[in-house]
């Protein structure tokens, strides 16, 4: 299988035809893979980074719904620089610190897709493990604080976010809650697949000015926005 670039084993319970032994004989037939595509295989964490350390040229890893819960790092410190993209949704991984830990393990994701785990508590730490993130899909997680949210802001190349079924928004209606994310976003220019125009962000970051100009306590991005559109405080 020299030339094949695209392997799909969605639903092959892998856990159970693989091992560690088979794995390694197969790393030879597979170095061409650019894509695999191993949702719903149950093949443990251990098992999937010894299979990537045969896999060169992978740039697409899908590895949803197979009940990940943590991700522990290989002993020997191996990394994978050739990933680009990587799909983790409808797992269980509910800590950032877990997260942090896969952008070590993958310091070239530019795509991540973590929907419908049930992440809470992202700090403004977790930024510094992705460098080179430029789309982020956090539709579906326990994101429930406006503090949690300005954390986005830590990741340094992020413009693309999917930002959708979280606890924060909940009371909110379609209009406001993209102003609000718009607002205190500024980095980002495509929210929930649609492009952020200069005039929609101009009229959310004026709209966000209003919506607390007569709350006490303000966000940070409050003053910063008054000083981008000349505005005097109140």
């Amino acid at each position: 299988m020299p030339n094949l670039v695209l392997l799909n084993l969605t639903s092959a319970n892998l856990n159970v035809i693989i091992n560690e032994e088979e794995a390694a004989k197969r790393k030879q037939q597979l170095k061409s893979i650019k894509t695999a595509i191993l949702d719903r295989t149950l093949l443990k964490w251990s098992f999937l980074l010894s299979a990537l350390s045969g896999l060169p040229c992978l740039e697409e890893l899908h590895f949803g719904t197979n009940n990940l819960a943590s991700i522990p790092i290989p002993a020997d410190g191996t990394c994978f620089t050739s990933v680009r993209k990587f799909y983790l949704n409808r797992n269980l991984l509910s800590k950032w610190s877990e997260i942090a830990t896969l952008g070590k393990l993958f310091p070239s994701i530019e795509s991540l897709h973590l929907a419908k785990n049930p992440l809470a508590g992202l700090t403004e730490d977790i930024g510094r493990h992705f460098a080179c993130l430029r789309q982020l899909d956090i539709t579906d997680i326990n994101l429930s604080t406006w503090e949690e949210l300005d954390n986005l802001n830590h990741f340094p190349k992020l413009e693309d976010v999917q930002l959708q079924g979280i606890p924060l928004l909940e009371e909110l209606d379609e209009k406001e809650s993209r102003e609000l994310l718009i607002a205190r976003l500024p980095k980002i220019s495509k929210l929930n697949n649609s492009s952020i125009s200069k005039s929609e962000r101009d009229c959310a970051e004026r709209a966000f000015i209003e919506k607390y100009s007569d709350i006490p306590e303000k966000p940070t991005r409050y003053d910063e926005l008054l000083a981008i559109h000349h505005v005097e405080a109140n």
